[in-house]
């Protein structure tokens, strides 16, 4: 019976070990549940990969993570791939999360065109929350440099720094929006991509690319199976989340 334990140890311990994956993300949101909720239920140990997730504010320093090399994966959004590709970067999006970019703008003015000389809240500089602003404040004929684009963070601070007046306007996503509504009623929503219609308005379709998780693309090709089971838990997170 000793020999016969001895033996099954020996065995548990020459087996193969589960491939560790360093995976950035910003703070919890409704753009990247899907991942966390892959660690939380342990979807990431089902299908045999040892997900380490760093939380990193600001899209823009996820991708430095992964450009850097000290994330193998992060969650982004699609226009940042699109970003590296025109730099030449080896930096591609592989899993698709959510069909809106999920943002609005809401601020304490009436319309996009009454920005002009204000500040308006990004979650940082060159994210892609300033990308989204660019192109509404583009869209409605304000010349990007008449806006000061200040940072703000992501959720409940950036709600906040409208709610208290610190900036005139922000963009917003996911239940940010909402809390900003139910605590102040008067906050204007400006544009709104949560909705078809308000997608169709800002972007002129109605599915949009928006979410997703970035690696490196010879990391992909070097760990196209870890690269697959990471893949499998995290839609199979986001098929229960609807």
């Amino acid at each position: 019976m000793k020999r016969a334990l001895l033996l099954m140890l020996l065995l548990a311990a020459c087996g193969p070990r589960s491939k560790q994956v360093h995976l950035a993300l910003q703070p919890p949101s409704t753009n990247n549940y899907p991942s966390y909720f892959a660690q939380w239920l342990g979807y990431f140990h089902d299908e045999g990969v040892d997900v380490e997730i760093s939380q990193i504010a600001g899209a823009s320093k996820v991708l430095e993570a992964i450009v850097g090399g000290s994330a193998d994966i992060g969650g982004g959004v699609y226009e940042q791939a699109i970003d590296m590709t025109e730099q030449k970067r080896d930096v591609v999006a592989f899993v698709s999360l959510i069909r809106s970019p999920n943002f609005a703008l809401v601020g304490r003015v009436k319309s996009i065109a009454d920005l002009k000389g204000k500040i308006v809240g990004v979650s940082s500089p060159g994210s892609p929350s300033q990308v989204y602003l660019n192109h509404l404040l583009t869209a409605a004929g304000v010349p990007v440099d008449s806006v000061s684009a200040t940072t703000v963070g992501m959720g409940a601070t950036a709600a906040a720094a409208v709610e208290h007046g610190q900036v005139d306007a922000a963009i917003l996503f996911g239940s940010a929006i909402t809390a900003l509504q139910a605590r102040q009623s008067e906050a204007v929503i400006l544009a709104d991509t949560r909705t078809v219609d308000g997608l169709r308005a800002v972007f002129g379709v109605d599915d949009y690319p928006a979410s997703c998780l970035l690696a490196r693309e010879g990391w992909l090709k070097a760990n196209a199976e870890t690269a697959r089971k990471t893949a499998r838990a995290v839609v199979r997170a986001r098929a229960g989340m609807r």
